[in-house]
């Protein structure tokens, strides 16, 4: 704001140099925007209040009249020099309308249709002096539109922000008023299903209540019956009652006792069936060695003299078939003119002789393996015989016992 104070010190000067003669008046002329003019004033000689408290300055407006705007027209155009000292040089800004929100300032075009402002410069708040013309007066509007300005913003004091804040007020109830029926709404419907709740909560409690009173009914009755029966026939019953009880527990302590005597035997007796099992077990290990000695004693004698037969056997065949194939051989060799036909009717005798030998060593061999086998099975028949009759014998003395 230091330049609008410049400018507002330059105004008295030229107001005094207007005042000499009526052409400096009309270099001067109106300010652009400015639609009436108004008479010349003689300025306050004594400083204005506002000069103290300048925060406080409202700004005066009047309404213009037809007079006013032809003087203001003629003494427009001549004063386009003089314009440059207190016009500020920002580009005239389009009317941006009411603000969207209440405490924000708006942004005001430059032009101002202001008239009477006070004669007070703000910028160095100091009463301004001399005589009054349309040109200082505009100046001092304007300083006081400017001094409340910050950033292009109007001050929210001012009485224009002041109407734009009522009409976004004004637009802000009707939005506020659309909700608060649509709430309105809402809390009726809301209204109406808690009345149909608290009609269905009434009868749930009066269905309640009655239940209460049946069972409180009931509980008396029961209990008018319960004093009518507090008698002699009744107390007789409980001792008879307590009387029994007595001797069922005595005869649940006699089971108990029997009980645990019974299963004392049961535990001997397992002991001793244990102990019983386990000689048993172990003469059975025993029997089963024995056995085992002898069937393979058995077994071996047998193999021995399957052995020795088969010996004996194949000894006898080779003999014999010695005896033989010595006899051919000595008459082929007596018989020295034996031709061709003879040797091959050796050696063709010579081959049945062996065949005969093989079948009959196979056959002898065939044989001793049958017997050695009925031996065996033999054997292990008695062995099994031997067994199932220690076992019967076994599961005999268990019968005693347990009995």
């Amino acid at each position: 704001m230091s330049g609008n104070g410049q400018n507002h010190q330059q105004v008295p000067k030229e107001n005094d140099e207007a005042g000499d003669g009526p052409e400096e008046d009309d270099d001067f002329g109106e300010f652009e925007g400015f639609e009436g003019g108004i008479e010349r004033m003689q300025a306050q000689p004594a400083p204005s209040p506002w000069a103290t408290f300048p925060d406080l300055l409202p700004v005066q407006t009047s309404p213009a009249t037809p007079a006013d705007d032809g003087q203001a027209s003629c003494s427009r155009m001549s004063n386009a020099s003089s314009r440059e000292v207190w016009q500020p040089a920002a580009p005239v800004l389009p009317w941006p309308g009411p603000s969207t929100s209440r405490e924000d300032p708006r942004p005001i075009p430059q032009q101002m249709r202001t008239l009477n402002p006070p004669d007070v410069s703000l910028g160095t708040n100091q009463a301004v002096g001399g005589r009054v013309t349309p040109d200082n007066v505009h100046d001092a509007a304007l300083a006081v539109v400017m001094d409340h300005m910050d950033g292009g913003m109007v001050d929210p004091r001012l009485p224009l922000a002041q109407a734009d804040m009522l009409n976004i007020q004004l637009e802000n109830a009707e939005s506020d008023r659309a909700q608060l029926e649509e709430q309105v709404d809402g809390l009726r419907q809301r209204n109406i299903e808690l009345e149909q709740q608290v009609n269905s909560f009434h009868a749930q409690v009066n269905e309640l209540n009655t239940r209460l009173q049946r069972n409180q009914e009931i509980l008396e009755q029961q209990l008018s019956e319960m004093r009518q029966f507090n008698n002699a026939d009744w107390r007789q019953d409980l001792r008879r009652m307590q009387e029994e009880m007595m001797t069922i527990k005595q005869s649940q302590i006699t089971e108990r006792t029997e009980l645990q005597a019974s299963r004392h035997m049961i535990e001997e007796m397992k002991t001793i069936i244990c102990n019983k099992l386990q000689t048993l077990e172990s003469n059975l290990y025993k029997e089963y060695a024995e056995m085992e000695k002898r069937l393979f004693k058995k077994f071996d004698d047998q193999c021995h003299e399957v052995k020795e037969a088969v010996q004996n056997v194949v000894q006898e065949t080779s003999n014999q078939v010695a005896g033989n194939l010595s006899q051919l051989v000595s008459v082929f060799v007596q018989n020295p003119n034996c031709g061709e036909h003879q040797g091959n009717n050796l050696l063709q005798s010579i081959k049945i002789e062996l065949e005969k030998h093989k079948d009959q060593q196979k056959r002898v061999l065939e044989e001793e393996r049958q017997k050695q086998l009925t031996t065996l099975s033999s054997a292990l028949q008695s062995a099994l015989q031997h067994l199932n009759s220690a076992i019967n014998d076994d599961s005999k003395l268990k019968g005693g016992d347990i009995s």
